[in-house]
């Protein structure tokens, strides 16, 4: 009961400290940083510095709308 008790803790501690009161954000930092490894990855030089600010504003944006 004590271990799940802490799990169930700890995973709530993450997911406030990661999400906090934003889920928008949250996401668009995962899809950020996703996106910049593919790229990175699989695109041409130079692809990522001008994609990822993109990205950026979008989640800013979008972020921002919602509220």
């Amino acid at each position: 009961m004590k271990v799940a008790g802490f799990l169930r803790d700890f995973g709530m501690f993450w997911w406030d400290f990661i999400v906090g009161d934003s889920l928008t954000l949250a996401i668009g930092v995962l899809v950020s940083v996703g996106l910049a490894f593919a790229l990175v990855h699989t695109a041409p030089s130079g692809v990522v510095e001008v994609v990822l600010p993109l990205v950026v504003a979008a989640t800013l944006a979008a972020s921002l709308i919602r509220r």
